[in-house]
């Protein structure tokens, strides 16, 4: 390792590896150097780099700053500190070529990768769908950045020594998801996240339309939806609501009704109030009053009305619909709930 601490490019250029500790070592930490360029940790993992006596390396991953001397136009008597790598095109290129060297690490040529927006060589680390997502996203914004300093006259001619293809991407938010789709491997589609991958899709897109669509879709295929889904589907509908955006309510209120029902038939007494209050008001009494039905413990019921006080269902209406409600369906049946003693706590009529 000493080799490699005095002269870097000694292991390649002389064809002599390593130690296998040694190696093993790099090796381990050039995947942790990945992991925090892939975290948007570039500081830390520069700093990480010094620490292990690599302050060579550390200074590869400062080049992609964009090159700022605030003191060109003057008007401060003081000199600033300079930002940036004047000649960030030429390190750009060096990256690039890295990227594409197959003797070394593959994790050392996906860090270089992803600083120079070599999408190909970037692919082969990501093993989940969110890291490949991320991948494309990392290489849309490159490009975005390099097309903006191609036009103002930044760039030097050593930019063109990056390929054609890459300069003249057009990537935009709706292409990346069609090649991701087009692309994806038989890992990633067997991946049991699919309805969350598709979910992120319509967030990042910004589409609240198609998602509400999506989740209409899912309650109508029949299919049961897992727990922790609807849970998620019906946050979400709630959170987008309380921005003020506006969704499709038939949608929306099927959602709620759904993971409501889920709520009742796993005995979660105490959220049920608060998720029916966000359902018109109508719905909102039916739909508690249907679930009060099924409560028969004086306590417990007391409890459930007092719950629905606190989220401001309107309680006198909801004990009046349990109490017609069992009234037309069997007056035996209405005897044995009782409900006297809940109404006087519930309301005073």
């Amino acid at each position: 390792m000493v080799l490699c601490m005095q002269d870097p490019d000694a292991p390649i250029r002389q064809k002599r590896p390593l130690a296998d500790l040694d190696q093993e070592d790099d090796a381990r930490l050039l995947r942790y150097l990945f992991t925090l360029v892939r975290a948007g940790m570039t500081d830390e993992a520069q700093r990480l780099c010094k620490r292990c006596g690599q302050a060579w390396r550390a200074a590869t991953l400062e080049g992609w700053k964009l090159y700022h001397d605030p003191n060109i136009n003057g008007g401060c008597a003081e000199l600033q500190p300079v930002e940036g790598n004047p000649h960030r095109c030429v390190w750009k290129v060096c990256c690039w070529r890295m990227a594409e060297e197959e003797q070394f690490n593959r994790y050392e040529r996906a860090i270089y990768a992803a600083l120079s927006g070599n999408l190909k060589q970037l692919l082969p680390v990501c093993e989940t769908w969110e890291d490949t997502v991320w991948a494309y996203f990392r290489v849309l914004v490159d490009t975005l950045v390099e097309q903006e300093v191609r036009s103002s006259g930044m760039a030097s001619e050593e930019l063109e020594e990056l390929p054609r293809e890459y300069l003249e991407a057009n990537w935009t938010l709706e292409k990346v998801f069609e090649e991701l789709q087009a692309t994806e491997s038989k890992k990633l589609l067997a991946e049991t996240k699919e309805h969350y991958h598709i979910i992120q899709k319509f967030v990042i897109l910004g589409d609240l339309d198609g998602l509400v669509d999506e989740f209409g879709d899912w309650l109508s295929s029949g299919m049961c939806l897992p727990s922790h889904l609807l849970r998620f589907m019906s946050h979400l509908l709630l959170f987008y609501r309380s921005l003020g955006m506006q969704l499709k309510e038939e949608v929306t209120v099927d959602v709620l009704k759904a993971y409501i029902q889920l709520l009742i038939s796993e005995k979660h007494t105490d959220l049920i109030a608060f998720y029916v209050s966000h359902l018109p008001q109508d719905m909102a009494v039916a739909q508690y009053a249907q679930f009060l039905e099924s409560v028969t413990e004086t306590e417990q019921r007391k409890h459930c009305l007092e719950l629905a006080r606190e989220a401001g269902l309107d309680v006198a209406a909801i004990t009046k619909t349990v109490v017609e409600n069992i009234r037309e369906r069997d007056v035996e049946e209405f005897a044995h709930h009782d409900l006297t003693p809940a109404l006087d706590t519930g309301t005073s009529e």
